[in-house]
This record gives structure tokens, C-alpha cells and sequence, in this order.
């Protein structure tokens, strides 16, 4: 596997381990096979990617994007959302955000997505 995005790190050597070791997480989290995610890149440089995981047994695939701030507001979050549901259209998708993210939670509903409710969760502020 090649390398699928550029990673700025400080000149340091603490700054280079971290970049390594975030690749290196990131490499064995993507070649799963219970993950799809897509890279979209502008210049060669990565623009923003989106990871479905993917629970076989329920058929359902919780999906998130990131598109760095430099890049915002050009359409990559749709792009990237729309190509992943085409990559598998029989399961169904949950698409998680923070309610407050109002850019992301439009992106979904222009991709098709409903507003069902949230996450409840423990022990977290």
C-alpha cells in the first residue's frame, strides 16, 4: 500500500514520531476489512477523507468526514459522502456529527440523510 496522505509534522523528532505513529494507526485502521474510506486530495495534497465502519452483521455503516480547514466550503465533504454510499448501496448508513457542526449536518441531509436523533453517552462532559 502506498502512502495515501501527506502529514505536516514539526522539524522536531517528537513531532516526527507522532507522524509516524498517527500513519502508521491509520494505515492498519484503513486496510481492515471492516472499514471503507476514501481520500480526496487537491495539489497533492490531502484534502479531507471520510471512514465508514462497517458492522457486517447489522449491515449498518457509521460514516464521518473531515475536510481540513483549507479546504472547506469547495464541496469535498459531499463528494467524499456521496462516493462512499455509492461504494456499497445495500446497508444502511449512520452519519455522525455534533449537532452544532450545522455545515456537516447539511452535508448530510443534501446526500440524502435524515435527522433520527443522537448518541447517548457515558461518562463523557
Amino acid at each position: 500500500m502506498e502512502a495515501c496522505c501527506v502529514v505536516d509534522a514539526e522539524d522536531s523528532a517528537l513531532g516526527k514520531i507522532i507522524a509516524e505513529s498517527f500513519m502508521d494507526s491509520f494505515t492498519e485502521h484503513v486496510c481492515g476489512d471492516s472499514v471503507i474510506s476514501l481520500l480526496i486530495t487537491e495539489n497533492g495534497n490531502a484534502a479531507g477523507f471520510v471512514t465508514g465502519d462497517i458492522d457486517r452483521e447489522m449491515n449498518i455503516v457509521t460514516v464521518e468526514v473531515f475536510v481540513n480547514r483549507r479546504y472547506r466550503g469547495k464541496g469535498y465533504a459531499k463528494r467524499l459522502l456521496s462516493a462512499l454510499c455509492a461504494a456499497m448501496p445495500d446497508v444502511v448508513y449512520c452519519y455522525s456529527c455534533k449537532k452544532e457542526n450545522v455545515a456537516s449536518m447539511n452535508t448530510a441531509k443534501s446526500c440524502g440523510f435524515v435527522y433520527k436523533g443522537a448518541y447517548l453517552l457515558v461518562g463523557s462532559n
